[in-house]
């Protein structure tokens, strides 16, 4: 368990170890989910834009074209239809 302090502009300080574990550092974002009934905050590290495009290339077969256009893909696709 952690403890810090909320300074006069509402911020808080993440501990040193606390920012290590949760790998994130100056800049970066993290998410905050308030849980109201337990009056809880819960941090997590928020994927940056790049971290998410790597993963989601994994799974694009080499030599797929760029998709320029949803829109148009979507509705000459059966995608999303039952």
């Amino acid at each position: 368990m952690y403890t810090t302090t909320i300074s006069s502009q509402g911020q808080i300080t993440l501990p040193k170890s606390l920012r290590t574990a949760l790998d994130i550092s100056q800049g970066d974002l993290v998410t905050l989910d308030y849980n109201e009934p337990q009056k809880t905050i819960t941090i997590s590290r928020t994927e940056s834009f790049e971290e998410s495009a790597k993963r989601i290339s994994s799974y694009i077969k080499p030599g797929t074209p760029p998709l320029r256009d949803v829109r148009k893909f979507i509705e000459n696709s059966n995608w999303g239809q039952q």
